[in-house]
Parts: structure tokens; sequence; C-alpha cells
């Protein structure tokens, strides 16, 4: 009967966990509409999660600049 503390407080760790549930991105940031950093996840246009980088700037813009691409 030693283990029986540690086996309730992982049944009461899992408990806890469905009851409180988890809402869809409580544990990470949504992604960003637009890129503004090396890293972030980022929506592509056709639906799947992109990944922003680093670029090179086109004539006229203010660097930093970034792109939404794809992870794969």
């Amino acid at each position: 009967m030693k283990h029986m503390p540690a086996r309730r407080f992982a049944l009461l760790g899992v408990l806890g966990l469905a009851l409180t549930g988890c809402e869809p991105g409580a544990l990470s940031e949504p992604p960003q509409a637009a890129c503004r950093e090396t890293g972030a996840l980022c929506q592509l246009g056709g639906g799947p999660l992109g990944v922003c980088e680093r670029v090179s700037c086109a004539a006229g813009e203010e660097a930093p600049c970034f792109r939404c691409t794809p992870q794969h």
C-alpha cells in the first residue's frame, strides 16, 4: 500500500484536467494574420498553418520584412 498516495495524486490530476477542459489556443498563441517576427505561426491562404520567416524587403517596404511560408 506504499504507492497508494502516488496513485491518488495521479488520479486527481487526470480528473482535474478532465473537469477543467482545454479551450483551443489555451496553451499557445493563435496564428498571426500578418507576420511580425521570425518563427511565429501564421495562417496561409489555403488554410494550413505556416511559419513566419524573414525575407528581403521589396522596394518601398520598411525593414524588417517577413512572409508566411509553409512548414513542410
